[in-house]
């Protein structure tokens, strides 16, 4: 941690509660001379507001019908606004933008000029996107967030929303990650394992695999502290796949597991098939396999996973090289899955 990470408030204050909370008091200090250029650029951004726009009254509600942050005001142009802005840290959308549209008609039809935005300094995956747009949101990632506090990172007196704009800097610097991380064990470690497979290793592997039909992903268990990257036969989740944890691939080691979560029972003669297979492997091995759980017969969840001590992967090269190989064999135990 550097000195400036130890010192700001933000490196502390990671949850989207904390985003919340900032959001929120800095909107309702718009009229704080310090302040007040960060809240105005927002406000001219995400609503439209004109230069030379004043606001007259504000109010803020947080989780207003589970919305996290919802602004309602007026200006000296004789104009109502409301704001609604649902905001995310690292976790993504669940489907609840359509949900919080019909609560927001109301405020429509008071006459308010209504803005949704979907706020998240991290990385917004593409269907994420998809489904924020069909929900007639904006939204804005760590880059477009970033542009809009950076002119005010110097001239800021505020102590507060200087250190909000050097923790967004600091996300922005480590999305742009494209060599494997070292670390497993802060929120920015992780952004930086998300920004390194999304960049790095996923591009590498759908140049060499993607017409096979083989499907990539990564995601960030941030509650668990890792990040995943899984490999699918197909685009589908409901069959095994690959799964590559950040924390497993510390100090040069490597691993990945073969894993069957979610599979229907119609599955499981081909299941046992895929078991036999990985048996005969040069690089996986499936031994203590679970077969029950609080007294209670099921099929293992693991069915697979990299002889340990069999691949390293010091360098960016040599994980990439180790990833591949993983998939290599993966993809072939899978080959009689149609």
């Amino acid at each position: 941690m550097t000195e400036s990470e130890r010192r700001n408030l933000f490196t502390y204050a990671t949850k989207e509660l904390s985003q919340d909370a900032f959001l929120l008091w800095l909107f309702n200090n718009y009229d704080d001379e310090e302040v007040a250029p960060a809240v105005y650029a927002l406000l001219r951004e995400f609503c439209g507001l004109a230069s030379d726009e004043k606001i007259l009254s504000l109010e803020t509600k947080a989780q207003w019908h589970d919305m996290d942050v919802s602004v309602w005001f007026s200006t000296n142009q004789d104009k109502k606004y409301a704001l609604f802005i649902e905001d995310k840290v690292d976790s993504g959308e669940h489907n609840q933008l359509e949900k919080y549209n019909t609560y927001i008609e109301a405020s429509e039809e008071e006459g308010h000029r209504v803005s949704k935005i979907y706020y998240k300094p991290g990385y917004i995956y593409p269907d994420e996107i998809e489904r924020v747009e069909i929900a007639g949101w904006e939204h804005y990632d760590i880059h477009q967030i970033y542009a809009l506090f950076q002119p005010y990172g110097k001239s800021c007196k505020n102590s507060i929303v200087r250190q909000y704009i050097e923790h967004i800097l600091a996300r922005e610097r480590i999305l742009s990650t494209t060599e494997k991380p070292e670390r497993s064990e802060s929120a920015l470690d992780l952004l930086a394992w998300l920004a390194f497979y999304n960049k790095s290793v996923i591009p590498s592997l759908e140049k060499e695999f993607g017409r096979s039909g083989a499907a990539f992903y990564a995601w960030s268990a941030g509650h668990y502290g890792y990040v995943c990257l899984s490999a699918r036969h197909r685009d589908d989740i409901k069959i095994p796949y690959l799964e590559i944890r950040s924390r497993d691939c510390l100090d040069g080691k490597f691993m990945a597991r073969i894993l069957c979560y979610g599979m229907d029972e119609v599955y499981i003669p081909k299941q046992k098939a895929l078991i036999e297979r990985t048996k005969n492997s040069e690089l996986f091995e499936c031994k203590y396999l679970r077969h029950s759980k609080k007294g209670v017969t099921i099929f293992p969840k693991q069915v697979g996973y990299i002889k340990e001590g069999l691949l390293q992967a010091k360098t960016t090269e040599e994980f990439i090289e180790a990833v591949k190989r993983s998939v290599r064999e993966f993809l072939d135990l899978m080959k009689d899955w149609d």
